[in-house]
């Protein structure tokens, strides 16, 4: 039996080769959430995919919006002109090398 698969994934973008930036959202001063969303609107990120959450965060990490639960999110921006793959996540609580490597095997 294979194991499921932690992407989900909606277009795959080419590119010739790409280079990876990485935003933890929980980082000091909030200076990796800046720089990811910087980017990925200077440079014209489309969102392309993401990395389900129920394998690598614990429901300590899920806030409450207008009456919907929210899942931290970690999701993959291309920005096709400069060949860049731009990830932005919660650093997650579980599974820590598998998620890295989930990381590492989309870019």
């Amino acid at each position: 039996m294979s194991e499921r698969s932690p992407f989900k994934v909606y277009r795959k973008p080419k590119f010739q080769s790409s280079s990876l930036v990485v935003g933890w959202s929980e980082d000091a001063a909030q200076l990796g959430p800046g720089v990811i969303d910087y980017l990925t609107q200077r440079l014209g990120g489309e969102k392309f995919g993401e990395i389900e959450p129920e394998d690598f965060f614990s429901l300590g990490g899920v806030r409450v919006e207008d009456d919907v639960a929210q899942f931290p999110e970690s999701n993959f921006y291309s920005c096709q002109e400069n060949n860049l793959v731009i990830f932005r996540s919660a650093a997650p609580g579980f599974e820590w090398y598998k998620f890295l490597n989930s990381i590492l095997d989309v870019a």
